[in-house]
């Protein structure tokens, strides 16, 4: 099986892996969208980074929102493969030679410092601080992620409405919007 193929069937895989498990922990909660197919539909907005979403993510459990941060990790990394895969495919005037490429793990290990610098240590250290004491760590984690990915979504109820009054906290969250549809990640 060659690279794109086996990415896409991890990718659907990794899915619906992630929808049962956050079904499963979210069994005991009265969700307006609780079935299979609403979480499956959630993973995958998120993991491809669409941002459309059956229900309101502050509803979930914990456990449930790990599952969609885990997810927008694996998309935007995958998003990035992808990125680079189409800046190579013409240098290298071949499929086979920037699958090659792309399994270099000095790429791979770029790949991820490079979203482990802008989320972990730029982004969400600038919402934590500029939300001035109105958001948690863990919310600081998903919704820098969450910008950076341009998903859409937030760690708590009403998404972003809460915020609506925090021109810092809105300014931080344009720059990772942008920053990320730039494509830096």
């Amino acid at each position: 099986m060659t690279g794109p193929r086996l990415n896409w069937l991890i990718s659907i895989a990794g899915c619906m892996l992630l929808a049962a498990l956050t079904m499963a922990t979210q069994s005991s909660h009265n969700l307006q969208f609780n079935e299979y197919l609403d979480h499956l539909f959630n993973q995958v907005s998120v993991f491809t980074l669409t941002g459309l979403f059956r229900s309101d993510l502050g509803l979930l459990t914990v456990a449930g929102k790990i599952t969609f941060l885990l997810s927008m990790i694996f998309g935007m990394l995958t998003a990035s493969a992808i990125s680079v895969m189409f800046i190579w495919l013409p240098r290298n005037h071949s499929l086979q030679k920037t699958l090659q490429s792309l399994q270099d793990p000095r790429l791979i290990g770029f790949l991820v410092e490079d979203l482990l610098f802008l989320w972990l240590f730029l982004f969400a250290p600038l919402f934590y601080f500029s939300g001035m004491g109105d958001i948690s760590v863990i919310e600081s984690v998903f919704n820098s992620l969450s910008a950076l990915g341009n998903d859409g979504i937030t760690w708590g109820t009403n998404n972003a409405v809460p915020f609506a009054n925090s021109t810092l906290l809105i300014l931080v969250w344009s720059a990772g919007i942008i920053v990320g549809g730039l494509g830096v990640p």
